[in-house]
C-alpha cells in the first residue's frame, strides 16, 4: 500500500489579501443585516402571533400558515 502526500501553497499576494478582506466585510454586513431582520417590528409581530392559540388566531380571521404573509403583506404580493 503506498500513501501519498500533497503539499500545495498557499498563494499570497494583494489580490487574495483584498478577496479575503472584501469576504470578512460582506459577511459582518450579513450579519447586521440578519440582525435587524430578526429585531425588526414585523419579526416581532411573527412572533406574537406565533405564540398565540389556534383559537386567538380564529379571531385575528388568521390560521398559522397564513402569519408570515399576514405579517408581510404590504411587502410581498403572494
Amino acid at each position: 500500500m503506498a500513501y501519498v502526500t500533497t503539499f500545495t501553497q498557499k498563494e499570497k499576494g494583494p489580490v487574495k489579501g483584498l478577496q479575503a478582506r472584501l469576504g470578512q466585510i460582506g459577511a459582518a454586513i450579513g450579519a447586521r443585516l440578519v440582525e435587524a431582520v430578526e429585531t425588526g417590528s414585523r419579526m416581532r409581530d411573527v412572533v406574537r402571533y406565533s405564540e398565540m392559540s389556534d383559537a386567538e388566531l380564529a379571531v385575528h380571521g388568521l390560521t398559522r400558515d397564513e402569519i408570515v404573509s399576514h405579517v408581510f403583506r404590504d411587502k410581498f404580493c403572494y
